[in-house]
């Protein structure tokens, strides 16, 4: 009888120890599809680089995203200060696309015309910003990445986050559209802005 009960505390033990094996492994499974997930910064020899000599821009950003670019054409008598030239987005692989609508969580980043009359990001966020008649909290004062820029929250069909920055040539405004649907984007925009690097 005791033999039966040895036996039987000694299966329940290695079955334990394979359970807490495959969690383990599991656990590491799950950090190598998702690197940016975690607190740490992005490495480029994991996350995937993006760089536009054309708009003096480059960043890192985590995969697991599907990376779009679309330039905006103008016609050449309405090029001036303020009008958007180029946008970047970003949206998690596997999140659907409502239909007959480009409107889904998403990481965007935009690069407004600032020449030929210069335009302080202060400017651009009062005079021409579409998302700043919606926005929900004070504009503040911050840096990423060692840029200095504007900062605020919006609503609209989604919630968002913006950063501006305004430098010679561009402005550039960073979105985080719809984190409250998508946990993991507001700390993945933020990342991606500690990455930043800006030539112009």
């Amino acid at each position: 009888m005791a033999d039966g009960k040895e036996k039987l505390l000694t299966k329940r033990r290695v079955n334990l120890y394979i359970g807490i094996a495959i969690l383990l492994a599991l656990a590491g499974f799950s950090y190598a599809l998702y690197p940016g997930s975690s607190d740490k910064p992005l490495d480029s020899r994991v996350n995937v680089s993006y760089t536009s000599g054309s708009y003096g821009i480059s960043f890192l950003y985590p995969p697991g995203y599907k990376l779009t670019e679309r330039n905006l054409p103008h016609p050449v008598d309405t090029e001036a200060t303020g009008t958007l030239d180029h946008e970047v987005i970003l949206r998690k692989v596997g999140v659907d696309v409502p239909k007959e609508s480009d409107a889904s969580p998403s990481i965007v980043i935009q690069m407004f015309e600032n020449e030929p009359e210069y335009m302080t990001a202060g400017d651009f966020v009062q005079y021409v910003d579409p998302n700043r008649s919606r926005a929900t909290g004070d504009v503040a004062s911050t840096t990423y990445g060692g840029y200095s820029g504007l900062e605020y929250t919006w609503t609209g069909l989604f919630e968002g986050r913006s950063f501006i920055v305004a430098r010679k040539g561009f402005i550039y405004v960073f979105s985080a559209i719809g984190a409250n649907e998508e946990p993991m984007l507001d700390s993945d925009w933020r990342k991606i802005m500690d990455s930043l690097s800006l030539s112009q």
